[in-house]
């Protein structure tokens, strides 16, 4: 019976052991180098650096757009740094908006290590440097979280005011992504939460949701679960291309889709 009992608690302690090596290996893959910077494409910027309320030094771009009413703050996914999505928000920015673009923590030039809690704190410095430093009113920022970033713009707009929150690319939270990409581990092992279902109901501005129904990292059923529990209002547009991609693959109906939802704030604004 002790050799059993003793057997148990190994199996258990392995099994916890791997879940955390599995999640140190998933979730985040940062990226120091700078590929290129907004100046490379003859666009003007302010390059930024902001501290958090726990004294880490981030780094962002702040690019503006003349005449623009309305400022993108962005959230990357888990993967490289803000220069690998400057491409992406020049599509988003020729819509006519600013746009605010930030490293999390050991992203890029931004100090420390990534952590739930960390990217959290990074999103909050990112805003008050909006509010703050910049002096835009809440109703004229509008939060954009891509991939993982979806889970750090949720968090954000549940706690702040903005205009309005655009989701592409969503996860209704880590358990679920875990549950599809480990079905013979058990969910509950793994401790990065990244819960957009228990916050999703905190958010009462206009809610956009962009996913390609052939996403192969973030299957759309994740999209639409988080949608259908999403107070309205709220919009679902369904996009085609592969997870990293389909912006450009599906760049009219993408610009269409943002264009349209920001119009139709307005109106509900006015």
């Amino acid at each position: 019976m002790l050799y059993f009992l003793l057997f148990v608690v190994l199996a258990f302690l392995w099994l916890f052991l791997y879940v955390k090596h599995l999640e140190k290996k998933t979730v985040f893959f940062p990226e120091k180098e700078i590929l290129l910077n907004p100046g490379d494409m003859g666009l003007s910027y302010e390059n930024v650096f902001i501290e958090t309320d726990d004294g880490v030094k981030l780094n962002g771009w702040y690019l503006p757009y003349d005449k623009a009413k309305d400022t993108i703050l962005f959230f990357h996914g888990n993967a490289g740094n803000i220069s690998y999505r400057l491409d992406k928000m020049m599509v988003v920015r020729s819509l006519g908006f600013n746009t605010f673009m930030m490293d999390y923590r050991g992203f890029g030039l931004s100090q420390g290590h990534p952590t739930e809690e960390g990217l959290y704190l990074d999103a909050e410095a990112a805003y008050s440097y909006l509010r703050n430093v910049r002096g835009i009113d809440a109703d004229k920022i509008i939060i954009f979280g891509s991939s993982l970033g979806s889970a750090v713009a949720v968090d954000l707009a549940a706690k702040k005011d903005s205009k309005a929150i655009i989701l592409e690319g969503v996860l209704s939270n880590a358990r679920d992504v875990a549950a599809r990409r480990y079905p013979y581990l058990p969910s509950f092992a793994f401790s990065y939460k990244f819960d957009s279902l228990k916050k999703i109901n905190q958010i009462k501005v206009p809610k956009l949701f962009l996913h390609s129904a052939n996403d192969e990292v973030l299957d759309i059923a994740m999209a639409v679960k988080l949608f259908n529990i999403a107070p309205k209002p709220k919009k679902f547009v369904k996009l085609l291309g592969e997870h990293a991609t389909c912006y450009t693959e599906s760049k009219d109906e993408f610009l269409k889709a943002i264009g349209s939802f920001v119009n139709e704030v307005d109106r509900l604004l006015a």
